[in-house]
């Protein structure tokens, strides 16, 4: 079997990290040319090593940091150039919406001149200003659905990843979580969103999704290749009170119970959209777009999981990271 290249951008973040890290662990032959703005950091030498274990039981598959900046357009054509599979993530929030939009479309540009043929992994969202017909914008989302739109009309071969809500935030993050006293004594973790009780989140474990585009690659012969397709990302869809008795029943005692053995309670509170909007407008329309869209959501999970079956559910995370969350 011929050694593939793929590319991946932004490799030494969270989603390239995960996507790293399932292309190491797949079955197929790989050079994997992980692009990173400083290659001698202390993330891309960390990954390096990663590959370097990960290696040993497959050393077919190999890894080389790449440096390059999307302004660097002959890095940028050096890197792409003979590639059989390319994914491509953007920091909106590094960025900013024009020069995400500029650069990911010079990227499809580069594409079809240097490496037509490969198969291309977009890090996407939702179209939100397109699917509501211009009633909400939401600069974060509408960027990438922008860049979207603009790689499937160049290339034959493109698929959209919709990563949803990543459980990591709960760790620190716009959804992290809080505590605050408990009625009968004691502490109790909140989980906050600006959503009705009964609307659903869909979670995404960020790193261990990254086997799902990993997947993709390894498979795009047979089902990717020569067509446009989209794939929500999420290992689970769930209201905040679900998942405050998921936290419950994994730290609720026994197991899960703190090192002095007492019971960590939970609770779902609905927050005020106005408010979020007030302080952040774009934010708030994001969440909007969620309450009313929530199906539109809630499929990713079967999407994902037709792919990567035993992906992470929102209780296997919390049970990997027991520690963390109990120091919290």
């Amino acid at each position: 079997m011929e050694r593939q290249v793929v590319v991946v951008f932004g490799a030494t973040g969270a989603q390239g990290k995960g996507v790293v890290a399932g292309l190491l662990l797949g079955t197929k032959k790989w050079l994997i040319r992980a692009v990173t703005r400083e290659p001698a950091s202390e993330k891309a030498q960390a990954l390096s090593q990663l590959a370097k274990i990960r290696s040993r039981g497959h050393p077919d598959t190999t890894l080389e940091l790449v440096k390059a900046e999307f302004g660097d357009e002959e890095a940028l054509r050096t890197v792409l150039k003979g590639a059989d599979g390319v994914f491509l993530n953007m920091d909106f929030w590094t960025l900013g919406r024009e020069k995400e939009v500029k650069y990911g479309k010079h990227i499809a540009d580069l594409i079809a001149s240097t490496s037509a043929t490969a198969h291309v992994v977009y890090s996407g969202l939702e179209h939100v200003s397109k699917l509501t017909e211009g009633k909400l914008e939401c600069s974060f989302y509408d960027s990438k659905g922008e860049v979207a739109d603009y790689l499937r009309d160049k290339l034959s071969s493109v698929t959209v990843v919709k990563y949803s809500t990543y459980m990591e935030n709960f760790l620190g993050g716009h959804t992290a979580l809080t505590k605050e006293k408990w009625d009968e004594g004691g502490e109790c973790v909140v989980f906050a969103f600006p959503i009705p009780e009964d609307v659903g989140v869909t979670l995404v474990p960020v790193h261990d999704v990254g086997r799902v585009i990993a997947s993709i690659f390894e498979d795009k012969e047979k089902k990717w290749a020569g067509r446009h397709a989209e794939v929500g990302l999420a290992g689970d869809h769930l209201t905040g009170k679900q998942m405050a008795d998921i936290f419950e029943k994994v730290y609720g005692g026994g197991e899960g119970a703190d090192g002095e053995g007492k019971k960590l309670h939970a609770k779902a509170r609905m927050t005020s959209l106005e408010a979020v909007k007030a302080r952040n407008l774009q934010g708030g329309n994001m969440w909007e777009f969620k309450i009313g869209h929530e199906q539109l959501f809630a499929v990713y999970v079967g999407q994902s999981r037709a792919i990567v079956p035993d992906l992470q559910s929102f209780e296997e995370w919390l049970r990997q990271h027991k520690h963390t969350l109990l120091s919290l």
